[in-house]
C-alpha cells in the first residue's frame, strides 16, 4: 500500500526532479496501455481531488494521483532500482501502479528500507544476532557488522526525513504525535482493507508494523486502514521502546538549505507573507524566483518583495 510511496518520492528527490515545494496537480487522469488496450484511472481514498498541491502535502496526506504522476515522471524502473539498493529484494512489477504499493514486500524489507532515511542515506543488510554469550558472559560467537553503502546523499535522506515528519505533524500519521518527540513515518492500506501498515522512525530506532490475516481476507470496512490498525500498535511499542532514550532530533547536514516559500506556487515568498512556509531543499534545488502572488502583510497591506538572496537562509543557521 501507500507505505511504499516514500521510496517513489525518494527516487524523485534523488533524481533532482522534484523538491518538497514542487507544485503537482491532484487531478484525475487516465493511463492507457498500448499493449493490452486497457485503461487505468487512479483514485484517491477520499474519492475527491484538491487541484494544485505541494509535494510535501501530497505525501503527508497520501494522495494517490500525485504519487502516480511522480512515478510516471521518474519511471518505474528507476523506482525499482532504488528499492533494490535500499534492500527490497522481492520481485516488483515495473508499472505505474507500483507507486501505490501494488507489489508485495515483507515487513522486514520495507522497515529496513526506511532505515536509509533515518540512517543518513546508508543501506545495509539486517543483522539478527550481534553476538552469543555463555552463562558466564564470555562471547562464544560474534557476527560481523553489516556493510553500509550510500544509496542516497545525506542531504537527500534529510529531505525525505523532513517529508515523513510531515506525515505525523499534519497528515495521516497524526496519532504518533502522542509520543511527544520527533518521529516520521508513513501509513499504508492495501485494496479492500486487506493489509494495514505503519513504518516509522525516531532518530535512532526504525520500526515497522503490518496488520492483516494469513488468508488475505479483509480486516474490516473503511475504518480498517493503516492509521487505525497498524499505527496504534507502532505508537504503543515506540512509547515503551523510547521511554528511557533521550529525545533526539534530526539534525540538518551539509548540503541542506532552508528558504521561505509561497505554498501556492513553491517560489520564494515575500518578506512579510504570513502564509509562507520554511522549506528544506538539497542545496542547488531551492527556488530562485520571487513569487508574484499578492499576499497579506503584517500590517494588513500587500507584501513587499525583497531580494531573493536575502531570504535564502545560510546552511548551518538552523543546525
Amino acid at each position: 500500500g501507500s507505505a511504499f510511496k516514500p521510496i517513489v518520492y525518494a527516487a524523485a528527490v534523488a533524481a533532482g526532479m522534484f523538491t518538497p515545494a514542487s507544485i503537482l496537480m491532484d487531478t484525475p487522469e487516465v493511463y492507457r496501455s498500448s499493449i493490452r488496450g486497457s485503461s487505468w484511472k487512479p483514485r484517491n481514498f477520499e474519492r475527491s481531488f484538491s487541484g494544485p498541491v505541494t509535494l510535501r502535502h501530497a505525501l503527508a496526506h497520501s494522495i494517490n494521483t500525485v504519487a502516480v504522476k511522480i512515478a510516471a515522471d521518474v519511471g518505474p524502473r528507476g523506482i525499482v532500482n532504488l528499492a533494490g539498493k535500499m534492500g527490497i529484494k522481492s520481485k516488483m512489477s515495473e508499472n505505474l501502479s507500483l507507486a501505490l504499493g501494488t507489489s508485495e514486500v515483507s515487513p522486514l524489507e520495507l522497515t529496513n528500507a526506511y532505515s536509509v532515511f533515518a540512517g543518513k542515506g546508508l543501506a545495509g543488510a539486517p543483522v539478527f544476532i550481534r553476538s552469543v554469550q555463555s552463562a558466564t558472559g564470555q562471547t562464544i560467537g560474534e557476527d560481523r557488522e553489516t556493510e553500509l553503502n550510500p544509496v542516497l546523499s545525506q542531504a537527500q535522506a534529510y529531505v525525505m526525513t523532513s517529508l515523513l515528519r510531515s506525515v505525523v505533524e499534519e497528515g495521516t500519521g497524526k496519532r504518533a504525535q502522542s509520543l511527544h518527540r520527533p518521529v516520521g513515518g508513513k501509513t499504508g492500506t492495501t485494496n479492500q482493507q486487506r493489509d494495514g501498515w505503519f513504518v516509522g522512525f525516531s532518530a535512532d530506532l526504525v520500526t515497522g508494523v503490518w496488520v492483516g490475516f494469513d488468508d488475505h481476507s479483509r480486516m474490516g470496512s473503511g475504518w480498517a486502514q493503516g492509521a487505525g490498525t497498524a499505527l496504534p500498535i507502532w505508537t504503543a511499542f515506540m512509547a515503551g521502546a523510547l521511554e528511557q532514550r533521550p529525545k533526539l532530533g534530526f539534525e540538518a547536514c551539509p548540503g541542506i538549505v532552508f528558504a521561505r516559500v509561497d505554498p501556492r506556487n513553491g517560489l520564494l515568498a515575500a518578506a512579510h507573507q504570513l502564509d509562507a512556509r520554511l522549506e528544506v531543499f538539497v542545496e542547488g534545488t531551492e527556488p530562485r524566483s520571487d513569487s508574484e502572488r499578492i499576499g497579506v502583510g503584517f500590517d494588513g497591506g500587500p507584501t513587499v518583495l525583497a531580494p531573493a538572496l536575502e531570504r535564502r537562509i545560510p546552511e548551518g543557521m538552523l543546525h
